[in-house]
């Protein structure tokens, strides 16, 4: 879990136990970890703007996306040139990257996910959206929360159509025994809908 107000990133146990994993960099407190995903080969990867600090100085000075090792206790700043990483998602190959940036453009950047240890490059192509949380299908479509509902995209880019929300969404996943259950987080309350993909 990425906390806000802890600025931190936890993880917590099916008995209920919390366990600080990083909070963090180069002796710096972090911002305000906002959003991760788990790579198969067991690093985190989180975004951390500024929004959960409010008044508070930034004490590392700028908004970092991050890869986390949980064993070697390794924290790496991947990318420090976006203005606001919000929403983050690995394509279903892990091939790809994306990456939310709600600051002053509101963009989805995309690049390849590069060999362990190095920092993302230039992004290989935007979306111009600005969005909240996002996932991806087992097709590779990617399942974006902004105005009017999500927002669904094509491996390219391209926009292939949108799911209504009532209010405004904040998260997208997918569960169910077959996941091919959308679940939607949005203001006041969690949205679901059967889909025909997984």
């Amino acid at each position: 879990t990425c906390q806000h107000a802890g600025r931190n990133l936890i993880r917590t146990d099916p008995d209920g136990k919390i366990t600080v994993l990083v909070d963090r960099y180069d002796g710096k407190k972090l911002n305000s970890p906002n959003d991760l995903a788990i790579h198969s080969d067991g690093t985190i990867w989180f975004t951390d703007p500024t929004y959960g600090l409010k008044e508070e100085p930034s004490e590392i000075g700028s908004n970092n996306v991050y890869r986390f090792n949980p064993e070697s206790k390794e924290l790496h700043a991947v990318c420090s040139d976006l203005d606001m990483p919000n929403g983050f998602a690995f394509s279903h190959d892990e091939k790809l990257v994306f990456i939310s940036d709600t600051g002053r453009i509101g963009t989805i950047r995309v690049f390849d996910i590069p060999k362990s240890g190095a920092s993302l490059t230039q992004p290989i192509f935007e979306i111009d959206i600005r969005c909240d949380g996002m996932c991806v299908d087992s097709e590779g479509n990617l399942y974006t929360t902004s105005q009017g509902g999500v927002h669904v995209f094509a491996p390219d880019g391209s926009k292939l159509g949108l799911i209504p929300v009532a209010e405004q969404p904040a998260n997208v996943c997918f569960g169910g025994a077959d996941f091919q259950t959308l679940f939607i987080t949005a203001r006041s309350s969690v949205y679901s809908i059967p889909l025909r993909v997984s």
